[in-house]
């Protein structure tokens, strides 16, 4: 028996539950049959099978004689290394691969000296071709100058040894095709990099190359290139990557069986045996909850081996023997709200604080939201149409609907849910209406081990003591610092609600970065001991504190409806007016600017750990004194009269940028 599911991906069709085989067929079909140079692009987002797709191809191919197949991990080559080394390894070990697709070849070792010689010539330039205008020009001098060593002549090398090696009697090798995984693992600025030299180098006869990479990691990557990605300039990012695939595949999640998938791996824990679901059931769980990505189908999968290990033996639920749930409904019944905890974790704790759905009413609605969805213009017309559709006719539906329609997240799937809560209604408790919550409560008692948050309404926190008025009191984690906002702070629901979507915003867009979080006052941001982002609060403001950008003079960046300051107005006759000089604030009281803004703010916050990661040396950093200025780079300013002439120009109110605008 299974205990649980290891995140690995299938190593080939003997295990299709999700049934993409006709897919992978046609790849193969594809890959035999095509012209070549070639490059095949399979795109996805993390966890939705590429790796598992690509290992299906390949175990199709083993059989032919005529392809040679090599396989490149790009994760495995990353880590430990600088990303120039990255790229070295990756296309050294390629070209060791090659090198070695004919042992026989009477010429190998010169050839592998020669390409060795060009390669390492060379590649350090080419690694460097998507960084601006400069490296670009590097580049093309080495592609096509003079020097002995640049990439056209590796380029040449390489696609003589391969038609050698095709050539040749010693083997049947008419193709070599090399897959490049793990793509969207590898930081997106190196994975362009990695993508473009694979172009420069390998566009070569008889070569096919599958690329497991998503096309979000591509634009990210190609930011330092384009800038934020908008409606305007979207042809420059998908124009490079035309350049680079020729034949773009897109995971078909959408087709996955997904209820074949489930079941398969339910019964290889033992949850349940063959027979025990009914498929069509599965299916309308998932897809109204977590959806088909398979990495997430594998957490659930666990957590129902989790719970399975913690209940042993014991009756999920004690109810009327009459009215009695059969096994199988108590257990179809946990793995449904094991998908709602992971899917939608806030109604998950709904439930857990009202367990009777069906009794949900307005009251519930506007204790949760305090009205705030009615202050939203489109609210009444939005809800009218709703109820009257079978999904929010009821008055505990319409309850949800006010719920939801506040919250960026839930507001956008909120008929799944709805969906979801009446299937379970319909299916597991139709012969139990009258103690709904009960049955539904004694479940959740045994899925609370697997929450991610406190699902426990009456939790204490425990806030460390303040020591002193001038003594930081830092808090343990966000649920702590909410809590004491929210009980000690005063603060409005307003506020802390901007505070939730600010703080999971940067969170997300930091999700790749090694830092640490201090709460204390306001919640700072650290990387190697400094503080390069921060979030500090009145009672009706948040202050998101960023670093500034030598690259545009350390200006502030204009974003229309947000108020972007200096953290102190100047005066060049106090002196601590210049304390803090190398950050500024974006000053929020309603989310509707900050939504507007969103994608570039947290560009911001991505420069702003460059700044601290990368050009530590280049921090703004003003100090008045009496008889000198310490300016950025260490430089000191003796002259008193002109180190305020530095602070009146870089700590100016008009000393502004368009962050939109290139240039």
């Amino acid at each position: 028996m299974a205990i649980g599911i290891v995140d690995e991906p299938i190593l080939g069709q003997s295990q299709d539950w999700l049934e993409i085989k006709k897919h992978a067929d046609a790849l193969v079909q594809f890959i035999k049959e095509t012209d070549t140079p070639m490059t095949i692009g399979v795109q996805g987002e993390w966890g939705s099978g590429k790796t598992s797709l690509l290992n299906q191809i390949k175990e199709e191919l083993s059989s032919s004689k005529e392809i040679r197949q090599i396989w490149i991990n790009s994760w495995e080559n990353s880590l430990m290394v600088t990303p120039e080394q990255c790229l070295i390894k990756i296309i050294n070990e390629i070209i060791d691969e090659i090198l070695g697709s004919d042992a026989k070849h009477s010429n190998k070792d010169k050839i592998a000296k020669i390409a060795s010689s060009v390669f390492k010539g060379a590649l350090k330039v080419g690694a460097a071709a998507t960084m601006g205008t400069k490296a670009g020009e590097e580049l093309d001098r080495v592609m096509d100058g003079e020097n002995e060593n640049n990439i056209k002549k590796l380029r040449s090398t390489l696609d003589n040894l391969i038609q050698d090696i095709t050539d040749a009697s010693s083997n049947a090798y008419k193709k070599i095709v090399i897959y490049v995984d793990d793509l969207d693992r590898v930081e997106p600025r190196d994975a362009v990099k990695i993508l473009e030299l694979l172009k420069n180098i390998f566009n070569l006869r008889h070569c096919v190359f599958v690329l497991a990479i998503d096309y979000q990691v591509v634009v990210k990557g190609l930011r330092d290139k384009f800038g934020e990605q908008t409606e305007e300039n979207e042809w420059e990012f998908r124009a490079f990557f035309d350049k680079i695939i020729q034949l773009p595949f897109m995971m078909p999640m959408g087709q996955y069986n997904i209820s074949n998938y489930i079941k398969n791996l339910l019964i290889k824990i033992k949850f349940i045996e063959e027979g025990d679901f009914d498929e069509d059931h599965i299916k309308t769980v998932i897809m109204n909850t977590i959806g088909g990505n398979p990495r997430s189908l594998k957490r659930l999968i666990n957590s129902v081996s989790l719970i399975k290990l913690f209940t042993g033996d014991t009756k999920l639920i004690e109810t009327d023997e009459e009215k009695a749930l059969s096994e199988n409904d108590q257990k179809l019944l946990l793995f449904s709200l094991l998908c709602l905890q992971i899917a939608f974790p806030k109604v998950y704790e709904l439930l857990t604080f009202k367990p009777d759905f069906t009794n949900w009413d307005n009251d519930l609605a506007f204790q949760q939201t305090r009205k705030k969805e009615e202050e939203s213009k489109a609210f009444e017309v939005e809800f009218t149409n709703a109820t009257k559709t079978d999904d929010f006719d009821e008055e505990w539906e319409q309850c949800l609907f006010r719920i939801c329609y506040i919250n960026p997240r839930l507001k956008p799937r909120v008929i799944e849910i709805s969906k979801f809560l009446t299937f379970m209604k319909d299916e597991f408790l139709k012969d139990n209406e009258d103690e709904i919550g009960q049955v539904i409560a004694q479940i959740l008692s045994k899925t609370s081990v697997t929450s991610v948050t406190s699902t426990d309404h009456g939790q204490e926190y425990v806030l460390p003591e303040r020591k002193g008025a001038y003594t930081r009191r830092y808090l343990e984690d966000i649920e702590t610092f909410m809590y004491d906002k929210k009980h000690n702070g005063g603060y409005s629901d307003e506020i802390l609600e901007m505070t939730e979507k600010v703080y999971n915003d940067i969170s997300d867009t930091l999700k790749k970065i090694d830092y640490e979080i201090k709460y204390a006052g306001g919640i700072s941001f650290y990387s190697k001991k400094r503080k390069f982002l921060g979030m500090y609060f009145s009672k009706n403001i948040i202050y998101i504190e960023i670093l500034k950008n030598f690259r545009n003079g350390y200006r502030l960046p204009e974003l229309e409806g947000l108020d972007v300051t200096h953290i102190r107005k100047f005066n060049k006759e106090v002196r601590s007016s210049a304390h803090a000089s190398e950050f500024f604030n974006i000053r929020l009281s309603e989310l509707k600017p900050y939504m507007k803004h969103k994608k570039m703010i947290n560009h911001l916050y991505l420069e702003s750990f460059e700044m601290l990661d990368k050009h530590k040396d280049k921090l703004l950093n003003i100090q008045l004194r009496e008889t000198r200025s310490s300016w950025f780079k260490g430089e000191e300013i003796t002259d008193n009269d002109e180190s305020k002439k530095i602070g009146v120009r870089y700590l100016s109110p008009k000393h502004t940028y368009d962050p939109y605008k290139k240039g």
